[in-house]
């Protein structure tokens, strides 16, 4: 349970760290991934998709990491959005060609997810439903 609680914090933490600054600097996140935000619309989207989506999946690990009943489906949570992450990631590797950010996103995706099943695994099933 202790290792469960400690990556729903770890990556509550960046996820809500990482959206609060893309929703202050959209430019921060496209910097990093080449993008171009050429006027309103653009930066609001980037904003919204990037910093609000993000630090609300951040806050809401977080709560499931406080909440003892809440800490398989926050695990869950993690497996199925960040699985869903690292599978459309690969098929845009594959798909439009390399790039180290990609490559960087997507090793920290897979491991995330590894470590997130693991988790849930040795919570048993009780936990996520309860």
């Amino acid at each position: 349970m202790r290792f469960a609680r400690i990556l729903l914090v770890a990556n509550g933490a960046v996820f809500a760290l990482y959206g609060l600054a893309c929703l202050a600097s959209p430019e921060l996140v496209a910097g990093y991934v080449g993008m171009e935000l050429p006027g309103p619309s653009a930066l609001a989207e980037v904003a919204a998709m990037y910093g609000g989506l993000q630090a609300g999946v951040g806050f809401l690990l977080l709560y499931c990491a406080l909440r003892t009943e809440r800490i398989g489906q926050g695990l869950a949570l993690m497996v199925i959005l960040l699985g869903a992450l690292a599978l459309a990631r690969t098929l845009g590797l594959l798909m439009h060609g390399p790039s180290a950010y990609n490559f960087g996103a997507l090793a920290y995706e897979s491991v995330t997810v590894a470590l997130a099943f693991l988790a849930l695994r040795s919570l048993g099933g009780s936990r996520v439903v309860s």
